[in-house]
């Protein structure tokens, strides 16, 4: 079978589309044919040995997939055939807080990823979808990482409630999957993004009101601004180090902020006077666990709420793809549709 591999060193230029055995469920797992595939940016650090160059190669990347179960093994039940999955980001994380050991099993770096035409799991280690028609597949294929960590940030992390206000920085995965998260929920958005062909769109998705963060760089006045001077009760901090400080001055006395981002850096010297003295939570945020995934599905279906997919790409245009990733200029995932198969189910060897 095929796969999209980093070998012998990291870097874009060296992501290596090639064969690989396939093999066969063992006992106790499933095979998934995927047939979409979606792009993070953990993934394109990955890829380029930024995120954490001592995960082992050859490395398959990626963590958000969708697919039909199409074989089981010995001890699976037969009813599982034909039906549809979405990966988990973390597959032993199944609930609870996490923990280290667990966290250092997730897809796409260390474990070998989903940009391979088959990949086996243990049934609990996916998300099976009884009604997968309600999404195209890849819209399913873009929730396992960025709108699992939106909906641990939102709804199971802060607590989020109807007439809240929330704060989103920029308009990356989390922060669209944040948009959408906070609407269903009855919440206010405002939103900062320097283009503002995505500050319209962003608008028309039901955000409050929007900003350009270059041109208003000390953009917590307008925050403050538009909440009457009280802030917002939460904060979905993606830019890290660089814009914490202001996001610090956005959020309200007793309010919450989600820090899960580095992409304005990781090291800053930070006043955190407003801190202390509004009594604000702040908390870091790692994607999330079964659960979540479980909640975050419901929610969508419930809502008749579909994500925002900017653009497909076929198996054989992985790296334009990524490239497309690395350019920022997306506004919603970049998706990997993979090649069209005759999908036959193969029972176990019982």
């Amino acid at each position: 079978m095929q796969a999209w591999q980093i070998k012998d060193s990291w870097g874009l230029e060296n992501l290596e589309l090639t064969e690989i055995p396939e093999r066969p469920p063992g006992p106790g797992e499933v095979q998934v044919a995927f047939q979409s595939a979606s792009l993070n940016y953990r993934d394109l650090l990955v890829v380029k040995g930024h995120y954490n160059p001592k995960f082992p190669r050859p490395l398959i990347p990626c963590s958000d997939g969708f697919g039909r179960i199409v074989a089981v093994g010995q001890g699976v039940p037969q009813d599982l055939l034909n039906l549809s999955a979405i990966t988990l980001f973390c597959p032993p994380w199944q609930g609870g807080s996490p923990r280290a050991e667990t966290l250092r099993h997730t897809l796409g770096g260390p474990l070998p990823g989903v940009l391979q035409e088959y990949r086996n799991f243990r049934p609990e280690e996916l998300l099976i979808l009884p009604e997968p028609s309600a999404l195209t597949p890849a819209e399913w294929a873009t929730l396992p990482c960025a709108g699992v960590t939106a909906w641990n940030c939102l709804m199971e992390d802060a607590k989020l409630k109807a007439g809240q206000t929330v704060l989103l920085i920029g308009t990356g995965g989390v922060s669209l999957f944040g948009l959408q998260i906070a609407r269903m929920a009855g919440a206010k958005v405002f939103l900062l993004s320097s283009s503002n062909e995505k500050r319209v769109r962003a608008l028309d998705m039901g955000a409050e009101a929007v900003e350009d963060y270059r041109e208003v760089p000390e953009w917590s006045r307008w925050v403050l601004e538009k909440t009457g001077g009280l802030g917002v009760d939460v904060v979905l901090e993606t830019g890290g180090a660089g814009t914490l400080g202001q996001s610090l001055k956005s959020v309200k006395v007793g309010g919450h902020i989600s820090l899960l981002g580095v992409l304005s850096g990781s090291k800053e010297s930070i006043n955190i006077l407003p801190l202390v003295m509004k009594a604000v939570t702040v908390r870091g945020v790692v994607v999330g666990n079964k659960q979540h995934s479980q909640a975050l599905h419901d929610a969508y279906l419930q809502n008749m709420v579909r994500p925002v997919v900017h653009e497909t790409y076929s198996w054989n245009h992985v790296p334009e793809a990524f490239r497309a990733l690395s350019s920022g200029h997306q506004f919603g995932k970049i998706t990997i549709e993979f090649p069209d198969r005759d999908l036959k189910t193969q029972e176990s060897g019982e």
